[in-house]
């Protein structure tokens, strides 16, 4: 019996004014820093006084309040959790499928075994799976290479040779093609047979030229295909946050055909400024940004140096490569963070929320907040919110989304997700993984989630109105580190969604076995 509860009412806990699991105080980041302590336009939810608490499942009196359950789907090892998307109807699996990767896998299915090379375990759509005995597929990397970290980031389906069928792009931003060139990475593509289905005997590898491959590359860390040329064949693009000849991170183009796609890149994105330390690749988003109806490409680098000057300390930024352009001429658009030189990790994550005719591009920064002292002050992270309108693309945020005071150093904003039907139908909240949060100061790191709701009427997403947890967290769980929208899973009309805990432990946490897991929200 998993201690892991399953199918236990939602635990979506309330707090009140000065309820924190710390002493420390809500950090002052310096006087040269964005201090969302006391900014008009930061969400501080210490002293909100709509929290929820709904840990005993009372709520469900209140028909306008959605009501969820959560159950849980422990892994085999190899941090299953780590990475998950939802397919659609590829890979003739049926509607709604989704993946779950496992980039430490063992290919014998052995928990801790010594043929640790990843698995990618594919489920159905329309029902929540208990066990990964419903997996109606494994995909492995067909050459059997180990610690390349295969699954660990999987691209969406996409067509790139035009036949009508999708392929699915799986990256190993581990792999290594010899001892001395280590963590190169690669994006290995699983092309579908004449019914769809992926064909496990046609499988390509896609990296980086060899006059670009360099150690630790980590190519593969972000995927994305679409066909960003406007030719009618599906582009796979990767993002290696430490490629480059000058280390600055970039996005590799393979371009589709009729052929397929080729082995090594077509084109580099990359910093108009040429300096190391930049992590550009480290998130990739394809939508439109601009408001023109062309889908434009944002890159996130959570080093990017502040306006691309020499001079510029490493704040992080967002580069965005307008629809329709000539990509070769540098991104059409720059994004950084507002105010002073403090280098927090802006672009670490990207993601749109949609709802109610409006659109908002978030960007994550762990590392808002922290000072490097004296005295040294830990992060508290951030989200900022900006909206996206017709008339060209935002430069001044929406607002700042922080966690409630008392988590420091807890990944926010490092993992978050929109889900539209979290609090009912139409009512959207945005939820915010703090991986490395405690539950409680008897439960350290659990790892928790923040639900922050979109209010329709005002345009902007409320205060948090409580921490979600899983059934039964367990210190270490790293629950919030992936939140995944999985679609209607249940035939109720309603979005579900998953939370990552992929560093959960079976049995005594010195002894037991790392199974990882997904907790399921339907």
């Amino acid at each position: 019996m998993s201690r892991i509860a399953w199918f236990l009412p939602l635990a979506l806990l309330g707090w009140s004014a000065g309820c924190t699991f710390g002493s420390d105080p809500v950090p002052d980041g310096g006087p040269d820093a964005f201090d969302a302590s006391d900014a008009s336009d930061a969400s501080d939810a210490s002293d909100a006084s709509d929290g929820s608490d709904a840990s005993d499942g009372s709520d469900g009196d209140d028909p306008g309040v959605r009501q969820l359950e959560a159950s849980a789907l422990l892994g085999a090892g190899g941090f299953f959790g780590i990475s998950g998307r939802v397919l659609g109807q590829a890979g003739g699996l049926g509607a709604g499928a989704f993946g779950v990767g496992a980039h430490y896998a063992d290919l014998d299915g052995v928990i801790g075994g010594d043929r640790q090379a990843g698995r990618l375990y594919l489920f159905a759509g329309g029902a929540v799976p208990d066990s990964l005995a419903g997996a109606l597929q494994i995909l492995e990397p067909p050459d059997g290479a180990l610690l390349g970290g295969f699954a660990y980031t999987l691209g969406n389906p996409c067509d790139p040779d035009g036949d009508g069928q999708l392929e699915l792009p799986v990256a190993s931003h581990l792999w290594s093609e010899s001892v001395q060139v280590s963590a190169v990475g690669r994006v290995s593509v699983f092309w579908a047979d004449a019914q769809g289905a992926w064909d496990l005997t046609r499988v390509t590898q896609h990296g980086l030229s060899p006059g670009l491959r360099q150690r630790s590359d980590v190519l593969g860390q972000t995927v994305l295909c679409a066909d960003v040329d406007g030719d009618g064949y599906d582009d796979l693009l990767a993002g290696g946050q430490n490629a480059g000849p000058d280390d600055t991170g970039l996005v590799a183009i393979f371009r589709g055909s009729a052929a397929g796609l080729p082995a090594t890149e077509d084109q580099t994105l990359v910093p108009p400024l040429a300096v190391n330390r930049q992590y550009l690749g480290a998130s990739i988003l394809w939508s439109d940004l601009t408001g023109d109806g062309l889908p434009d490409l944002a890159v996130g680098g959570w080093g990017l140096v502040r306006d691309q000057e020499a001079a510029g300390p490493h704040t992080g930024g967002v580069l965005v490569w307008a629809g329709g352009a000539d990509w070769s001429a540098g991104p059409g658009h720059m994004l950084f963070p507002p105010g002073g030189d403090a280098e927090i990790g802006f672009g670490t994550a990207l993601a749109l929320a949609e709802a109610g005719g409006q659109r908002f591009l978030l960007v994550g920064a762990p590392d808002f907040g922290a000072q490097v002292g004296p005295p040294v002050v830990p992060p508290i992270g951030a989200v900022f919110v900006y909206r996206l309108e017709a008339g060209g693309f935002p430069q001044a945020h929406e607002q700042v989304l922080v966690p409630p005071a008392g988590f420091l150093d807890v990944g926010f904003g490092a993992s978050f997700a929109f889900s539209p039907d979290h609090l009912g139908p139409g009512a959207g909240a945005l939820l915010a993984g703090m991986k490395d949060a405690d539950a409680s100061p008897e439960l350290v790191g659990t790892g928790v989630v923040v639900v922050y709701p979109l209010d329709g009427a005002a345009g902007r997403f409320g205060e948090a109105s409580g921490l979600l947890l899983s059934p039964a967290p367990l210190g270490m769980d790293g629950f919030g580190q992936l939140v995944l929208p999985l679609g209607d899973l249940t035939g109720d009309g309603l979005q579900d969604f998953a939370v990552g805990i992929p560093t959960h432990i079976e049995g005594d946490f010195e002894t037991g076995q790392q199974t990882g897991g997904i907790v399921i929200f339907h």
